[in-house]
């Protein structure tokens, strides 16, 4: 826990947070809200793992827009955690998905394999996806911000960590803007 502060400390102390609006934990510690949105799109049923992952970066300032296949045992945690972390977490079944969830949304996070139609309204917009390596479609590489090279992110579906750390990772960038606003003009250019 004491890393958590520090790493929010240090970047309220650097000024890196375009905001400090405070919510609370379910710790009743104040966490700075971060303009990084996140769009999930789970062609699956979310899992203990992928909602243990969505906690962590909701206790970190993430905002999460959730459409899944929601089944009873998710639906009831996810309920759990959006009340515990108020405005930071939108759930939607799948079916429900509109182009209108497009809007402020920085990547969208696929916890299984991409529908070719969602993938494409995400491609058109410029939002950065974050894969499964397994299910990364053809034309998309991982990320290299030394290199300059590659135009999403992608983890190791069988860990947890690797998702978490995944999102943190692309939320680093997000900060750089030359090379976000590079790793967006290469997302525009990939052709399914």
């Amino acid at each position: 826990m004491d890393c958590i502060l520090d790493v929010i400390d240090s970047e309220l102390k650097s000024n890196q947070l375009a905001s400090t609006t405070t919510l609370l934990s379910p710790t009743s510690m104040p966490v700075p809200k971060k303009q990084f949105n996140i769009l999930h799109l789970g062609p699956c049923a979310l899992d203990k793992t992928h909602l243990s992952v969505f906690e962590g970066l909701l206790s970190l300032g993430f905002e999460i827009k959730c459409f899944a296949e929601l089944k009873s045992e998710s639906l009831s945690t996810l309920n759990k955690i959006a009340s515990d972390f108020t405005g930071q977490l939108e759930i939607y079944e799948t079916s429900n998905f509109d182009k209108k969830a497009l809007e402020k949304i920085n990547v969208v996070l696929f916890t299984g394999k991409p529908e070719a139609s969602l993938l494409k309204m995400c491609i058109a917009k410029g939002i950065v996806p974050i894969f499964p390596e397994s299910l990364t479609p053809k034309g998309f590489e991982n990320f290299n911000a030394q290199a300059e090279t590659g135009n999403s992110f992608q983890y190791d579906l069988g860990s947890h960590w690797d998702l978490f750390a995944t999102v943190v990772r692309t939320f680093e960038n997000f900060k750089f803007s030359y090379d976000w606003s590079q790793l967006v003009k290469s997302v525009k250019k990939v052709e399914l």
